[in-house]
């Protein structure tokens, strides 16, 4: 079983673990394997959601997302930059 201590572990958590099906899209949809390719050339962390509905990155800083959310639109994607959070919105909730 996966635990918290097992993310926390790792430098970047963000290089914790992959997407099994990741591959697998790649191989039968371009678009897919398309997008993922360019956001890697962007961020070594590049990531495929679940079965392929998006890909994402993690940034160092807002601005540096933000560059790459505005050069995507040029690509005709839709794109999003948000803001992690520190604490689970829920964590007083869990105490």
């Amino acid at each position: 079983p996966v635990r918290i201590a097992d993310f926390t572990a790792y430098p970047d958590p963000f290089q914790y673990g992959h997407n099994d099906l990741q591959v697998v899209v790649e191989k039968h949809d371009n678009a897919v394997a398309s997008a993922v390719r360019w956001l890697a050339t962007r961020a070594s962390n590049a990531r495929m959601t679940g079965s392929g509905a998006c890909v994402f990155a993690s940034f160092s800083t807002y601005s540096a997302a933000q560059k790459v959310v505005n050069d995507a639109q040029h690509e005709n994607w839709s794109s999003h930059c948000i803001s992690g959070l520190k604490n689970h919105p829920l964590i007083d909730f869990a105490m």
